[in-house]
């Protein structure tokens, strides 16, 4: 389970670039850059950290499950091989995972997380 929540973190941090921000403001109002809160933030202890890629849409990682198959052992092999052409790699090391996690952060003003374990930054 732990597997599955850090791949969603390392999701997470890669979606959230800054090409999203460029989109235009329909109604002319400013952007919001003060302080945010993020309530989601998927974290673990670095002992647990693996890395792995997935494919978007996400329903292409696993198209096909057999609820017979024993789910998470399947979700894991196509997590180290996924079966895309572009998939997105969770980072090398825990190390990198703290370095890009901070680094979101300090570029999104986050000045809090409510963490699904622990962070330890």
């Amino acid at each position: 389970m732990r597997v599955i929540l850090i791949y969603f973190a390392t999701v997470l941090l890669i979606g959230c670039n800054s090409k999203r921000e460029t989109k235009s403001n329909p109604e002319g109002n400013e952007v919001y850059k003060g302080p945010i809160i993020d309530m989601h933030v998927h974290s673990s202890f670095e002992e647990e950290f693996t890395n792995g890629a997935i494919c978007l849409p996400i329903i292409n990682t696993i198209q096909h499950f057999d609820p017979r198959d024993n789910y998470l052992e399947l979700w894991n092999e196509k997590f180290q091989n996924p079966e895309c052409e572009d998939p997105i790699w969770a980072p090398k090391s825990y190390e990198e995972f703290v370095r890009r996690i901070r680094q979101q952060f300090e570029q999104y003003n986050i000045v809090g997380a409510v963490t699904s374990g622990p962070l330890q930054m």
